[in-house]
């Protein structure tokens, strides 16, 4: 695969299941291929820290697009927080208009 995105799927599964399911896609994925994965709810259940180590366990470098570190949930994004989800996302991206505290979209690639 040329892309593969992961939304909220980490913050359903169980450790062991998100090693599993992201050592598949890094085994499906293209030599230059990119994987997407947000966390836009529970980040409390796959926080982006746990997502970093099994990014470094899997042979995959690990770039944050969008983060909300701290804070309530809020409305807007920034320019760039815009144009990235919609260039990765597509027009009229409608999970993403809210970003919650502690939300996060970043790119794996292999290193």
């Amino acid at each position: 695969a040329d892309v593969i995105h992961i939304h909220n799927v980490f913050s359903d599964a169980r450790t062991a299941d998100r090693r599993g399911l992201l050592k598949e896609a890094v085994r499906i994925l293209k030599p230059r291929g990119e994987i997407y994965v947000g966390n836009t709810r529970s980040p409390q259940v796959c926080p982006k820290e746990d997502l970093e180590e099994l990014a470094a366990e899997c042979g995959l470098k690990l770039e944050t697009l969008v983060e909300n570190k701290e804070g309530p949930a809020r409305m807007a994004y920034t320019d760039k927080e815009r144009e990235i989800t919609e260039q990765i996302m597509g027009q009229g991206v409608t999970h993403l208009k809210i970003i919650s505290g502690k939300m996060y979209l970043v790119r794996l690639t292999k290193l």
